[in-house]
């Protein structure tokens, strides 16, 4: 299976939706989510899921972006604790982070027994160990981050509960600066071979959520493919104005997706046919500018897609 970890951020959101129809029958990719506004934004996923018949993992206890401060965090729960109950839609994951105690973890699992649940850990302030302990008897799977030493923590839990979130995407300081492709993993091969449950990885995003602002210099689009059987890649298609003084990024994109069409042109078949590259093939033929989350969802879903296409979804 494979498990891609997002931001509840409004591409993010928009890219869950649009590929919500395309996550295999049974479901083979299921999405972690951790949320990051406090917006109702996240009740439509729910809504696409739920029509889909999908189910997603969420955060219940976030505290990233808006949610850092008390009370956009208490507004989040009021607003979607009910929702989050919905067990054919929501499976709980509960993040471990610097400030957390084995006590908590007792109490999330104890308040949601009987049903699956995920533990994300992104911090060694539990041992291997007492986290072990903790979770004995329970229906979980552990998502393991880079930040939280993987390794010691799947030596101790073991392969068949485990997955580690690979930070696998080559994330540049300036758009300019991206080469025209990259290896991006063969986790879809290997996760089998090495008694996981699953693999997982930040999509085309970098593991952390990186602040926006200002002009668009280079604009980007990260297209995921597969490179046979075994390895996937990721070409990148840069706009050719890289002056975020000059042009708009309306503009930067449609002159990026300009090398993308060119590029399958050349190659017809290197690219699945997603939802993602179907809505970037409508904007390069109507020549209508779209914008920079519109784009990056559509990268997002296209990577998801592509990935579910090579497990046979």
């Amino acid at each position: 299976m494979y498990f891609p970890y997002l931001y509840d951020r409004q591409a993010e959101k928009s890219a869950l939706i649009q590929v919500a129809d395309h996550l295999g029958s049974p479901q083979i990719v299921f999405p972690i989510l951790e949320p990051f506004t406090h917006g109702k934004g996240l009740l439509k996923v729910f809504e696409a899921f739920r029509t889909a018949s999908a189910r997603l993992y969420v955060i219940v206890n976030p505290h990233l972006g808006d949610l850092a401060r008390a009370e956009p965090r208490s507004l989040w729960h009021m607003t979607f604790d009910g929702a989050l109950a919905e067990r054919i839609v929501i499976i709980p994951a509960f993040k471990i982070r610097e400030q957390t105690r084995v006590a908590d973890v007792a109490a999330f699992l104890s308040s949601k027994a009987g049903q699956p649940v995920a533990i994300v850990v992104a911090s060694t302030a539990i041992s291997p160990r007492a986290l072990s302990v903790a979770l004995s008897g329970f229906d979980v799977t552990v998502f393991l981050r880079p930040e939280g030493n993987p390794v010691m923590y799947a030596a101790e839990l073991g392969p068949t509960i485990t997955v580690d979130v690979e930070d696998s995407f080559s994330a540049q300081s300036r758009n300019a600066d991206y080469p025209e492709d990259d290896w991006f993993s063969d986790a879809h091969v290997t996760f089998a071979e090495d008694g996981r449950p699953g693999f997982a990885d930040f999509t085309i995003l970098p593991a952390m959520p990186q602040p926006g602002g200002g002009p668009a210099g280079a604009v980007s689009l990260h297209l995921s493919w597969e490179n046979g059987s075994d390895r996937l890649h990721v070409q990148h298609f840069l706009s050719d104005e890289r002056d975020r003084n000059l042009g708009s990024a309306g503009g930067k994109i449609l002159e990026a997706l300009a090398h993308l069409q060119a590029e399958r042109a050349r190659h017809p078949s290197k690219f699945r046919a997603s939802p993602g590259l179907a809505a970037f093939d409508l904007v390069h033929a109507q020549r209508h500018a779209t914008s920079l989350v519109k784009s990056k969802q559509y990268q997002i879903s296209h990577h998801i897609y592509t990935v579910a296409a090579a497990l046979g979804a």
